[in-house]
């Protein structure tokens, strides 16, 4: 990934800097030939113009895009620390409205989740709040390890993305399990991508 961004900044920087090299090329050649030096002056005066206007658009491009990028990224944070919230908070509201967000999908993933978690951890000595919490962190690492290229973490990210399904399907009810369930496979899947993409050395 690392020597594709290199190459691409390459490409751009060589297709920025071909006008005026195109131009140096043929103001020496000029000189050479006729020896005029303002025929020459002029031919590199052009180079550098187009170069720049090169340079301006290739800036332009990259503000417009680092923007979009980072207006994505904000609305995926917002809604990643929604759903985490409404995770960790056990909501139970599956089913009592519409979702207006990626981040108001939080109850109907979380809410069997913690269902599931708060049933099964009753008598324990750690709060099921605390196990969640565990439970995402976990994830996090193993999803972080998998994108990096472990292997162990790829198997850890497929085992956990089983039991996540799992414990959801389990966890909501007979109504709702498969709306509920579905939408962790789908998550998961996208998550899947970079977790599970081939690691070239």
């Amino acid at each position: 990934m690392k020597d594709f961004l290199f190459e691409r900044v390459e490409d751009a920087r060589d297709w920025i800097n071909e006008p005026y090299e195109q131009a140096r090329d043929k103001a020496a050649a000029i000189t050479s030939s006729t020896g005029d030096p303002a025929e020459a002056q002029t031919v590199l005066r052009t180079g550098r113009i187009h170069t720049l206007v090169r340079r301006i658009a290739v800036l332009g491009a990259t503000t417009v895009l680092g923007v979009a990028l980072l207006f994505l990224l904000g609305m995926l944070l917002n809604a990643v620390w929604r759903m985490t919230t409404g995770l960790l908070t056990g909501a139970h509201s599956v089913g009592t409205g519409t979702a207006h967000g990626i981040g108001d999908l939080a109850p109907i993933v979380g809410g069997p989740l913690a269902s599931f978690v708060d049933t099964h951890a009753t008598g324990l000595s750690v709060p099921a709040a605390e196990i969640l919490l565990a439970w995402l962190v976990i994830t996090v690492v193993l999803w972080i390890a998998a994108s990096c290229g472990s292997r162990g973490g790829q198997l850890g990210w497929v085992l956990t993305g089983l039991a996540a399904a799992a414990a959801v399907w389990c966890g909501d009810t007979e109504v709702h399990r498969p709306i509920s369930t579905a939408l962790v496979v789908l998550a998961w899947a996208v998550l899947s991508i970079p977790a599970l993409r081939r690691v070239h050395a």
